[in-house]
């Protein structure tokens, strides 16, 4: 059986080659409320989700792991499931914008505190291989790694990061919690080296312009 590829593995170049296990594994609702913590009500309102195609096996329902590992790939929340329009006026507007901005910079700030963190009390080479689905909630990471509660609750905040929230508790996925890091080395070394290239095409034209 082929390996199954990760969605958006190929945007990575640490993990460019490593693949999913194609092996495949059912879970029910009652393995999945165990894994992650959920009420079994919880994770029946899950399976009625349309992205996790659940099947019918008797009088219950069971699920494929590449098909969690999918579902469970993107930042998920119950609350965004509904959306809310709010008229106001000019002048709040003014208010908002000045909220907004602090918030911003907030927000800025604490992405740069996200993008410090390192996933080196995890072996990711065997983990993101690994047909199994694996979670991992706030206590469980405070406890594996050796960040502060502060960063483990920064992580689960960032916008970026691949969260989903039922029942107000929160877990990731340990495939997504691996690419999520991946993907942040991969832009930081497109960074370091587009701004190679910008160095080296400076100095060039320094060089040309000192020539004449």
């Amino acid at each position: 059986m082929e390996p199954h590829e990760y969605q958006g593995q190929r945007e990575t170049s640490e993990y460019r080659k490593l693949y999913v296990s194609g092996e495949v594994i059912l879970y029910s609702a009652h393995d999945l409320a165990r894994m992650t913590g959920w009420s079994l009500g919880t994770i029946y309102r899950l399976f009625d989700d349309p992205d996790i195609p659940a099947i019918d096996y008797g009088k219950g329902k069971l699920v494929e792991n590449h098909a969690l590992m999918q579902f469970f790939s993107s930042r998920r929340d119950e609350v965004n499931r509904y959306s809310f329009q709010l008229k106001r006026n000019p002048w709040e507007d003014k208010i908002y914008s000045s909220i907004y901005s602090n918030l911003r910079v907030d927000y800025l700030d604490r992405c740069k505190k996200v993008d410090d963190l390192q996933l080196d009390w995890l072996d990711a080479l065997m983990m993101f291989a690994s047909p199994e689905v694996v979670f991992f909630t706030e206590e469980d990471i405070l406890k594996k790694s050796n960040w502060t509660e502060e960063e483990v609750r920064m992580l689960f905040l960032d916008f970026r990061f691949p969260r989903v929230e039922f029942a107000r508790k929160n877990v990731v996925e340990v495939h997504a919690l691996i690419h999520f890091f991946a993907r942040k080395e991969y832009e930081k070394k497109k960074q370091l080296a587009e701004y190679e290239r910008y160095e080296e095409r400076f100095a060039h034209l320094h060089r040309g312009r000192s020539g004449r």
